[in-house]
Order: C-alpha cells, then structure tokens, then sequence
C-alpha cells in the first residue's frame, strides 16, 4: 500500500506511520542481515584459507562479533517499535486468532530453544477453561508481547527458572514466573503506564516499554499482581471477541507451518540478543 503526499491529515499520518514501521525497521533489518552475511562468508574465507592455529585465535574474535550483531538488531528493532508506537501508533491488521492454540505453539517453541540452548528453564501453559479462546489480534504484535515477556523473565528468574501461562475464565490469561517480580515503581510504571523517562532507558526497562505498547495496540489491559510468593504474576484482560461481518474461520497445513514458522523467527531474534546466540553443533 502506497499513500501519496498530501491528503488529509489522517492519510499523511499513515504515511508517517508505514515509513516508520515498514522503511525504517525494514532497512535496519536488511543491513544486519548483510552484516550477518558478511561475517559467515569471513568465517568460510578464513577456515579455508588460513593456518588452523590462526583460525582458532580468531574464532572467539569472530563469535563475538556474531553475538554483537544479534544484540545490535534486537536494539535497534525494539526502538524502532518505541519510535512507532510514540508517533503513528503500529500499523497493525487485526485477524481472528484462537490465542489457546497459539500459546500451545508458543509453548513447543520455547521448549526447543530452551533446549538447544542448554538452559534450566520450562515454560508450562495451564488451560483451565479447556474451550477456543478466540480474538482478534495481529499475530507479530501477540508474537513479540510474549517474547518480551519469556527473555525479561530468563534474565531475571533464578535457576530453574519456571515460567507459566494460565488460560482463566473470563478472558483474563495470567502470566507468572518466579523472579523477583516487579522490583521498583519505576518498573511498574513501565508496564502499566508506558511512559518513558531517562531513567527508563538508563535501567533498561525497554523491554517493559515494548510490551505496554504491544498490548495497548492490542487492546490488552495489563494489570500485574502481588502474588503469595515472589515472582512475577501479570493478568492480561482480553477484549470481547468481536468478529467481522464477513468472517472465514479456515486452516491449512501451509498456514499452520507458516504460523509456526514466524513465531518461532520472533522468539529466537529476542533470545538471541539478550541470551546470546545458540552454540553450533559439535562436527
């Protein structure tokens, strides 16, 4: 969709927002991708053509650079989203999901990169309603609500870290794990409130920041919770279902396998800017 210059206010300021979203984060994910590249060919270079000695000198050296470039995305995608949801809000299609499945994936998804990345944690879904919850929802926004949430809680929770994910009657999914909870009214402000300080940035609450505007273009009401034990507990209140006049309710493998796929793209990008990446396979 192409908008020109000009029009009414509010055509410009999708203009804006669209630039924003899709030109800057675009542009920001193409040139790591390039950087990305650029640093596997080196490595292929340099295997094949230096002394074996040289190579192991160089493969931390060359690592590190990897794990920079993951961080460096993760930041710049995330300000980018900071940037958008402060100026033109995120522009979003919202499409009937049923969020049960979706955590259900989520949770297989979690397991596997838990797994692979030799980490003592679980994340645990508890249906208790044991019906479809259906919403509608943009699927990346949901996707990167509940990547935020998983990394904050790997970064902080002790070892094992157990995170859950209850479905509740009422709309009301409770997320908890057990850290050590919201620690400062600043953190809490983050998350209810959204609203950034220099403070903010400066203890790094972005990731809190993130998930307050994720949820607010969502229509989610955050509410976190005092818990009978530490660790921290965030009920998230879901609209009514409201579908379209003109609703098809459909499913294909193709779909499915596409589904999973992008999920499991969100979450691995957030896991490895802030846990690093996964270590390669032993030859």
């Amino acid at each position: 969709m192409v908008l020109q210059k000009g029009g009414t206010q509010a055509e410009r300021d999708q203009q804006a927002a669209l630039e924003l979203g899709g030109g800057l984060k675009g542009r920001m994910a193409g040139s790591f991708c390039v950087l990305q590249s650029s640093v596997e060919a080196m490595q292929h270079y340099l295997a094949a053509k230096t002394d074996p000695d040289v190579m192991q000198e160089l493969t931390p050296v060359l690592a590190e650079m990897e794990q920079s470039i993951a961080y460096l995305s993760r930041l710049c995608a995330n300000a980018a989203d900071i940037a958008l949801a402060y100026t033109g809000g995120f522009c979003s299609e919202k499409m009937p999901l049923e969020l049960t499945e979706t955590l259900t994936r989520l949770v297989n998804c979690v397991g596997e990169e838990l797994l692979a990345r030799k980490l003592d944690a679980s994340l645990v879904l508890d249906d208790h309603v044991q019906e479809p919850l259906w919403l509608m929802a943009d699927t990346g926004l949901v996707d990167a609500l509940f990547a935020n949430l998983i990394s904050n809680s790997l970064r902080a929770c002790p070892t094992p870290a157990t995170l859950r994910i209850a479905c509740l009657p009422g709309r009301e999914p409770l997320y908890t794990d057990n850290g050590p909870g919201l620690r400062s009214t600043l953190e809490r402000t983050c998350l209810i409130q959204g609203v950034p300080t220099p403070e903010t940035l400066q203890q790094g609450q972005l990731g809190l920041l993130l998930v307050h505007q994720y949820a607010n273009a969502l229509g989610w009401t955050l509410r976190p919770e005092n818990g009978p034990a530490s660790g921290f507990r965030l009920r998230i209140l879901l609209p009514p279902f409201v579908p379209p006049a003109e609703l098809t309710l459909h499913s294909s493998a193709a779909a499915t396998e596409n589904r999973n796929a992008l999920q499991r793209l969100c979450l691995s990008r957030e896991l490895d800017g802030t846990l690093g990446l996964i270590p390669p396979k032993e030859p």
